[in-house]
């Protein structure tokens, strides 16, 4: 099994294969057994798949082994709860503290649409604030998708909006308002004196499935005599690997001295993709390490006995895989010695890692806020 797919698993919890444990009947001191129900096949789902996969499973007492060897006692443990989703969250180790991330979808579409970037939208990426003096909400956009039909009602990075269908945004109708029709009426503001006031500019946008390109921006910027590459990228998605690396074509040819990458509104995605544009900035030897990975200690073990301690590292690459509907591809290496990296509190996970796995070969200097923290 490839490193990448248990990657995956550990992230998602549902693409694991159910592993069942070995049955055995509970002991009775009064003779009078009664054997309890077999519990729900998502209530097993959940917790063979944690018990397999969960990073934190050794600090959960009820994913232990010890606790659950007797099929029975697990059987009686899963049947009190109706509700997996409850299951799911009441297993994570110290949920919003320490696992902050962890979440559970439906289906196994959910995970597929975002994992490529796939969703119904109008193409407005924003986020949202409290308006000053009131309980109220407010939308402020971060960037609007090319040629998405928010590009072409002409919304803008920097648009204010206050209002979704005429009524006020709030704490309470938030998700309702901006995350489940097919249709929306933005209502707009201007930042007068310090206060968000109504402009009188509404727009009336449709959402629409798109699959977002994480490569939001990429051009060349001349500063002091000096070539200077500047990329905006959003999202590690292996769909994109192919035009990533035409970009960088495009940053060697024209003889690029230093990379501006701009990772504000990037939440992780592919460690495969992650690899690739390390090599594509840095360098293609194949000999270097670029990440060692690190699991729970039935995971560790297994791979390390398996497969050896070498199966827990990835290093630069030379080339892009084949896939099914691209051939192998070389790397376009740009070679440089330093990188600028612009990050906020929304920067994590894959473009976290990303800093992380070049700091120990080149300059990388970070602008901006501290970045997330996402494992």
């Amino acid at each position: 099994m490839k490193k990448s797919y248990i990657a995956a698993l550990i992230s998602f919890l549902l693409l694991t294969q159910l592993i069942l444990v070995n049955c055995k009947k509970d002991s009775s001191v009064d003779g009078n057994y009664q054997k309890p129900a077999e519990a729900s096949v998502p209530n097993k789902f959940i917790w063979n798949g944690m018990h397999d996969y969960y990073l934190w499973v050794d600090q959960v007492s009820n994913l232990s082994n010890s606790k659950y060897s007797i099929q029975d006692s697990l059987n009686r443990f899963l049947d009190q709860y109706s509700d997996p989703e409850k299951l799911f969250y009441d297993l994570l180790y110290k949920y919003k503290v320490i696992d902050k991330w962890s979440f559970i979808a439906n289906d196994a579409q959910t995970i597929e649409d975002w994992i490529s970037g796939n969703s119904k939208t109008t193409g407005i990426d924003f986020m949202l604030g409290v308006i000053q003096n009131s309980t109220n909400l407010f939308g402020f956009v971060r960037y609007v998708l090319k040629g998405s039909p928010a590009d072409l009602a002409g919304v803008k990075r920097g648009d204010i909006f206050i209002k979704v269908d005429d009524q006020n945004i709030t704490e309470a109708n938030y998700q309702t308002l901006l995350f489940s029709k097919d249709q929306y009426k933005f209502s707009f503001a201007t930042v007068v004196n310090g206060y968000l006031t109504p402009n009188n500019k509404s727009l009336t946008i449709s959402a629409i499935q798109i699959q977002e390109n994480p490569i939001l921006m990429d051009t060349v910027l001349n500063v002091n005599g000096s070539k200077v590459g500047y990329l905006v990228y959003n999202q590690f998605n292996s769909d994109f690997d192919i035009q990533l690396n035409s970009v960088f074509k495009n940053f060697k040819d024209q003889g690029i001295s230093k990379l501006i990458l701009d990772l504000r509104y990037n939440g992780g995605g592919s460690v495969t993709s992650a690899i690739y544009l390390a090599s594509m900035i840095y360098g293609t030897d194949n000999n270097k390490i670029f990440l060692k990975s690190q699991y729970n200690k039935n995971l560790q073990d297994y791979f390390t006995q398996n497969y050896g301690s070498t199966s827990l590292l990835d290093y630069f690459t030379d080339k892009i895989a084949k896939t099914s509907t691209t051939a192998e591809t070389p790397i376009n290496s740009l070679g440089l010695s330093g990188l600028y990296v612009i990050t906020t509190k929304n920067t994590a996970s894959a473009s976290e890692l990303l800093i992380n796995g070049l700091k120990p070969y080149m300059q990388v200097k970070s602008i901006g806020t501290a970045t997330d923290g996402k494992y």
